[in-house]
């Protein structure tokens, strides 16, 4: 029984170490590719690349999509944030998805919203769209009203149906940008006309 045992431990030790052993292989051997990675980060993201994007006579307009359900106590001050980020060629679509509070009240007292008698085509389908403001102090904030769809997807697809730009980016209602967030995202778009969309880094 103990020969049984020392064997078992035996064998354990090294598959635990080989695990081990092959791990920090890996992680040396993805050394040179993580370094190129960040050097190539770094350089497109220099300040002189950033500011590419705020010199060109048509940047792509962005079209930044918001659900909203129930977000009264917060809506204000997201929006506000979202507007003030320094990248201009932008458009904020707020999606107020059947909200049960005073979210739309609330973005209307703050923005000042106006009926948008607009043609809306709808190639995503959602459910019923109520009405479209768009404020007049902002021109470029949208709002959507619409009947409650159950899930996130559907009001996206409402904001998209209603967005302008060139690129979309859809967030959460409570989401936190950096100022110059827009001008990073934008910047591999213009770099390389093939490319189809780009991710962020995600912090709580």
């Amino acid at each position: 029984m103990r020969d049984v045992f020392v064997a078992v431990l035996t064998v354990f030790s090294l598959v635990v170490t080989t695990y081990f052993v092959c791990w920090n292989t890996t992680q040396v051997l993805m050394s040179p590719m993580a370094s190129l990675f960040l050097w190539r980060h770094r350089h497109r993201y220099r300040p002189r690349a950033r500011a590419l994007a705020h010199h060109l006579v048509n940047p792509p307009v962005v079209s930044i999509v918001m659900p909203a359900y129930n977000e009264a106590l917060t809506i204000v001050e997201s929006v506000s944030a979202i507007l003030a980020l320094d990248y201009e060629a932008r458009e904020v679509v707020v999606v107020n998805d059947g909200s049960t509070d005073r979210t739309l009240d609330r973005l209307r007292e703050a923005f000042h919203l106006v009926p948008a008698p607009v043609a809306y085509v709808q190639p995503l389908a959602t459910q019923p769209v109520r009405s479209i403001y768009r404020s007049t102090d902002d021109p470029g904030l949208v709002v959507v009203d619409k009947e409650n769809g159950r899930c996130k997807a559907d009001a996206s697809n409402a904001g998209i149906n209603a967005a302008s730009g060139a690129l979309v980016l859809n967030i959460d209602a409570d989401t936190v940008l950096e100022p110059d967030a827009l001008t990073r995202a934008v910047l591999p778009f213009l770099e390389d006309p093939t490319t189809v969309a780009v991710g962020g880094n995600v912090a709580t």
